[in-house]
């Protein structure tokens, strides 16, 4: 803010042109104007620091949608966006713009009204070897390609051997 303010002084003094002084401080001459033209309008205050979160959003769900469809999901917490917009469209059709089925589930997410799942595990063969080999020719595999005749008609039944270690056939 000091520098800010020194600045603008430097600006009103007229002894250097905006161009040189934005070279002395470091800014581009669009923020130079831009200072000016804020402390003009709002003296020293015009100076600080402005947020730069936007202020509107057009493509916000509206807080009054929202709470409905929060409010609908309380009474039927085992059905998902989708079933919910569904019955929602049916009951008010007045209300023309609804948001999709994933920002409800995320609007749901968001305020809590979802229950996560159980992660489920794959589920193994008791009787399988897990694949972890210290050393080569710990573990090799075999693997049946199939069959085919070759040029004499006699049949081929080709196994491929891998040593897991290594991954080298």
């Amino acid at each position: 803010m000091d520098e800010r303010l020194q600045f603008i002084l430097d600006a009103q003094s007229d002894r250097s042109t905006m161009a040189e002084l934005c070279a002395r401080y470091g800014v581009s001459r669009r923020i130079g104007y831009k200072w000016v033209a804020r402390y003009a309008e709002e003296g020293e205050r015009g100076l600080a620091d402005r947020s730069r979160v936007p202020r509107m959003c057009p493509h916000k769900t509206r807080p009054v949608l929202a709470d409905l469809l929060c409010e609908f999901r309380r009474t039927h917490p085992d059905w998902g966006a989708r079933n919910l917009l569904k019955v929602l469209r049916g009951r008010h059709p007045e209300i023309a713009n609804w948001p999709a089925a994933s920002t409800t589930a995320d609007l749901l997410a968001r305020r809590g009204l979802v229950r996560k799942r159980r992660r489920h595990r794959p589920h193994q063969h008791p009787g399988v070897v897990p694949i972890a080999t210290a050393a080569p020719n710990d573990l090799w595999t075999a693997d049946f390609k199939g069959q085919f005749r070759t040029g004499n008609g006699a049949y081929c039944y080709p196994l491929t051997i891998a040593d897991q270690h290594t991954r080298f056939p």
